[in-house]
């Protein structure tokens, strides 16, 4: 087994403290950085490994997102669980892309998040630009922290 950021249980409050300090100024400020790929990176990895309480962090830490951004509670944690366990063995049954997977679960995970937005709220140009926005720094921050 690889060793991770995320093995670490300080890094999962400090992302937990990011993801709030980020969601709770930059909200103020109509920036749209929720950093919502690299929290379900980590909820992934800690999740395999049955860290529950790196868990209960990230599930907090989705729960910040949701306030932030106006979203039912715990609707990114339902998403992320149920991407988990239907979407994610299907993948890794057809595709076999190593480190790379976390990428694609990211991508899947904001095409999802944007459906569910969709639906909640509907089509909105500006929030197309957030998403877009969201998937390139968060697959920049995984590609670094991976």
């Amino acid at each position: 087994m690889t060793k991770n950021l995320f093995d670490n249980p300080f890094y999962i409050v400090l992302l937990f403290f990011v993801v709030t300090f980020f969601n709770i100024i930059f909200t103020v400020h109509f920036i749209p950085l929720m950093l919502a790929g690299v929290v379900f990176t980590a909820f992934i990895y800690v999740y395999e490994r049955e860290n529950y309480y790196s868990l209960a962090l990230t599930i907090l830490s989705f729960i910040m997102i949701e306030i932030s951004q106006g979203m039912p509670f715990l609707s990114l944690s339902l998403l992320s669980f149920l991407i988990y366990m239907f979407l994610i063995p299907k993948i890794k049954q057809i595709f076999s892309l190593g480190e790379l997977d976390f990428l694609l679960f990211m991508i899947i995970f904001y095409s999802s998040y944007l459906l569910l937005y969709f639906l909640l709220e509907g089509v909105n140009l500006s929030v197309l630009f957030k998403i877009v926005l969201n998937v390139l720094v968060d697959l920049i921050l995984v590609g670094i922290l991976f």
